[in-house]
């Protein structure tokens, strides 16, 4: 019997151990997902903040299109509008590349996050 209970302390000492590693690891996982949240707030705000430069760049493409209808071909304001459409086209393609960067993050975050509620779920 003697032996059984030498063997029933020292199981009982790791899991005590085990215990005090795991709320370390804890302490560390919280920190880890203030930093995750962190993460993904400011994520929302790219976001709104992609919203606004979209919103912005269809007032200005709305505009282009009303001066296009209001001005006479070959007249010193259609040349004018022709540099104004160069310039146009660079910021819509800055634009879209802007927006498939974040779409391309977005749809990442989105998997990664998914992923680890998903294991964390199926875990328990």
């Amino acid at each position: 019997m003697h032996h059984d209970h030498v063997l029933w302390n020292s199981d009982i000492e790791m899991w005590h151990q085990d215990v005090s590693i795991w709320k370390q690891e804890l302490e560390a996982l919280k920190n880890a997902m203030i930093s995750i949240e962190l993460t993904i707030e400011n994520h929302e705000k790219s976001i709104d903040a992609h919203l606004m430069t979209i919103d912005e760049h269809r007032k200005r493409l709305a505009k282009h299109d009303l001066d296009l209808a209001l001005i006479s071909p070959g007249s010193r304001s259609d040349m004018e509008l022709a540099d104004s459409h160069e310039d146009e086209r660079g910021r819509h393609s800055i634009q879209k590349e802007a927006h498939e960067r974040l779409k391309k993050y977005h749809h990442q975050t989105m998997v990664h996050v998914k992923s680890l509620k998903k294991a964390l779920d199926d875990a328990m």
